[in-house]
């Protein structure tokens, strides 16, 4: 074969392939072409709703009308930060008015503890991550091997009890400033035991 003969193969075999990839392109033009733009909007929107982050909320009302669409899920940020895998979550009503939740679990792999706990439990609904004393509210405590730190009347969060009572959403930063510590709890919880 001379050196012009093997020109005009590659030649050949080039201008194949462009034109190859031409209709490849106008076929992916052809196909891009067909979602409109109510296609795109839509699919954005679900793609949108499919999660939701409280973390820059403000105002808490409605939480709990959105926690059942919410995989369980609790994570601590601050002086112990990771995400709290659960082996039960326990929801008791020991008398008419005392109300406690129970997480337990471990954040990479040390045991941890998360509490709420009430006097003036009212059913489902929005309560103040406070003390034990508050009537809006009840005491949030977090325990991950020997760091412990609980709610105080400052704190300022939400803790969501929804209307099955077996599941709701949590969201407090828990101080303790004379020990320097600090660990936000947050996210959504379900009862369940092992």
């Amino acid at each position: 074969m001379t050196t012009t003969s093997l020109f005009r193969t590659a030649y050949r075999i080039g201008v194949g392939v462009l034109f190859a990839g031409m209709i490849l392109g106008q076929a992916g033009t052809a196909l891009a072409d067909t979602s409109s733009p109510a296609d795109v909007a839509t699919a954005s929107k679900t793609a949108e709703s499919a999660y939701t982050d409280y973390s820059d909320v403000d105002d808490y009302s409605g939480v709990s009308d959105e926690v059942d669409a919410i995989a369980p899920a609790l994570f601590l940020d601050g002086t112990v930060s990771g995400r709290l895998e659960l082996t039960s979550v326990s929801c008791d009503l020991l008398t008419d008015t005392a109300w406690t939740w129970q997480a337990l679990g471990t954040v990479d792999g040390v045991p941890a503890d998360v509490t709420f706990t009430t006097n003036f439990y009212r059913g489902p609904g929005d309560y103040n991550p406070t003390t034990i004393t508050d009537e809006d509210g009840g005491q949030v405590t977090a325990q991950v091997g020997d760091v412990q730190v609980a709610s105080n009347g400052f704190t300022e969060g939400v803790y969501t009890v929804d209307a099955g009572e077996q599941s709701g959403y949590i969201d407090a930063v828990l101080t303790d400033d004379a020990n320097g510590l600090s660990i936000r709890v947050s996210g959504t919880w379900q009862c369940f035991a092992p």
